[in-house]
């Protein structure tokens, strides 16, 4: 398993230049989803400290819904290889209710879904000001969590190279649809973009996962179950081809154990 990104940042600004001379209607969105405990050999996510990985191997993809946000063209299921990389900061704990708190961090990183038999980027999501949030004790996160991102509120930034396009294109042969059809283009998107994974089964044994009274960090390794939705706005440019590479480019792989 690999891949860690970085740069976005740079990519945000080349993405102002880009969108600086965009014209005409308004663009729509693309959705994107995956169900919960698809790939039924992994754990979605693991983690320890401040990190939140993917727990996914290249032999247990997951199923990748892709949908025009409710348009008339059919959906589109892809599996794809997940990974992700969230580091987590500026915990804060609030008591909502009797011994119930919820604690609440800042998740910045990326994720992304990509060909299961190349390892070949798809479809990459970059985040900056996003939350990771669980309920729980007050030193400690229960079974459920969440981490969620918009543009409403903080920076997610998508990134759609040619072959997520083309397989898109593949699977819709003979629809009558393309992936311009699913508001899919290589390329950036633009605003507004959006995500949101819930947590089941977070757990670092019998009790979910204890927390450092300190700094709200886990103590010890977690795992868990997860889904996925969100969207998505791309735009047809012809400058978008060029912003991928640019995005792509300030890929670092890495190689991680299971």
């Amino acid at each position: 398993m690999y891949k860690h990104f970085s740069a976005c940042a740079l990519i945000a600004l080349a993405a102002g230049v880009a969108q600086a001379g965009v014209t005409g209607p308004s663009p729509t969105a693309a959705s994107f989803s995956f169900a919960s405990d698809q790939a039924d050999m992994s754990w979605t996510f693991f983690g320890f400290g401040d990190q939140v990985l993917d727990g996914m191997n290249a032999e247990d993809p997951i199923k990748l819904v892709v949908d025009d946000a409710n348009g008339i063209c059919p959906s589109v299921k892809l599996f794809a290889e997940f990974s992700a990389s969230f580091t987590l900061s500026g915990y804060t704990a609030t008591n909502i209710f009797g011994s119930t708190w919820l604690h609440s961090y800042n998740a910045a990183g990326s994720f992304g879904f990509n060909d299961p038999v190349s390892g070949a980027p798809w479809l990459t999501a970059f985040l900056g000001d996003s939350v990771f949030t669980s309920p729980g004790s007050q030193f400690r996160w229960s079974s459920t969590g969440a981490a969620l991102g918009s543009d409403d509120f903080g920076a997610v930034v998508y990134v759609a190279t040619q072959e997520f396009v083309d397989a898109i294109n593949a699977a819709l042969d003979g629809t009558g649809c393309t992936a311009a059809d699913l508001n899919v283009f290589a390329g950036q998107s633009v605003s507004p973009d959006d995500f949101g994974f819930d947590l089941s089964l977070l757990n670092s044994g019998p009790n979910g996962v204890a927390i450092d009274p300190q700094t709200g960090l886990p103590i010890a390794t977690w795992r868990s179950e997860g889904s996925y939705s969100g969207s998505a706005t791309f735009v047809p440019t012809p400058g978008a081809a060029a912003l991928a590479g640019l995005g792509l480019v300030t890929v670092t792989r890495r190689r991680r154990s299971k």
